[in-house]
């Protein structure tokens, strides 16, 4: 009996223990996005969203069974693909339809917003209506296959709203669009070279190099091991031969001295021994 609760005991820890090490799986119906899609920059400062739509009438409303409702995606549309770019006057979206209708064996969407542009004083400046339908038949009305069908016609006709809001933008409202504002430079470019196998030659590189950034052009270098040019040496030159505008500089390192009055005699040798000092006669 021990033996049989050990072993129950010790498979409900291995299970548990392998429920908390692996990852959660993933979702399998992704919230829709669509920050990717082109912008729609508007000269509007501000942006007002009325997602206050409610289903009304008799039909078989069941787009609140879908993994994620219309109103939130359509919304998320207006969020992900205007872009204010002003500093006065309003952006005014309302969704009007974000209803899927279940009739017989199949489901029927029905998606339409509006937007209108207001100025600084409230005044419109011009208005754009976007509406578009779309259908999908159901083999099973089982929860899970009712959730993937609901989601798969969702996408399908926010891929479709997406298309005709922006026409019905660029057409109607196109005056109040924006450039669209430019991408920033890549990077440069960054040059490689393989290197060799151990005791390999070295990797021979351009001889001439790459001209600075500021558009200078390089100087040219000179090979290892190439003779120098011999300086340049000028010869001096007379004044009256300096070019205007021009300095030439002359030295003499030994100057040639004249001797001045008559030669006089030299002194008698003196002999060795005692220091003799002879003065020599004075000149008459």
């Amino acid at each position: 009996m021990m033996r049989v609760r050990f072993a129950i005991l010790t498979s409900l820890l291995l299970a548990l223990a392998g429920c908390a090490g692996s990852a959660p799986p993933p979702a399998p119906y992704p919230a829709l996005r669509y920050a990717y899609l082109t912008k729609l920059r508007l000269n509007v400062a501000k942006l007002a969203i009325d997602d206050s739509w409610v289903p009304s009438g008799e039909a078989t409303h069941v787009e609140y069974l879908a993994p994620e409702q219309p109103v939130t995606a359509l919304r998320q549309m207006a969020e992900d693909r205007l872009e204010l770019d002003g500093t006065s006057g309003m952006a005014d979206f309302g969704i009007d339809d974000a209803s899927i209708i279940q009739v017989h064996d199949h489901y029927d969407a029905h998606f339409a917003v509006h937007l209108t542009l207001l100025d600084a004083n409230g005044k419109p400046l011009g208005s754009i209506k976007a509406a578009v339908k779309d259908s999908r038949t159901f083999m099973s009305d089982s929860p899970q296959a009712q959730k993937s069908d609901l989601y798969e016609l969702l996408k399908t006709t926010m891929n479709d709203m997406n298309v005709e809001f922006e026409y019905q933008m660029r057409k109607h409202l196109g005056k109040y669009l924006l450039a669209a504002k430019p991408l920033a430079p890549p990077p440069p470019s960054v040059q490689t070279q393989t290197l060799g196998q151990p005791g390999s030659p070295p990797p021979s590189f351009p001889a001439t190099p790459a001209a600075p950034s500021n558009g200078a052009a390089p100087t040219p270098l000179t090979p290892p091991g190439a003779a120098l040019p011999p300086p340049t040496t000028t010869a001096p030159v007379p004044d009256a031969a300096v070019p205007a505008g021009q300095t030439v500089i002359n030295k003499t390192l030994a100057p040639t001295l004249t001797p001045m009055g008559a030669p006089q005699a030299p002194l008698p040798a003196v002999p060795a021994g005692a220091l003799h000092i002879q003065t020599a006669p004075a000149s008459p």
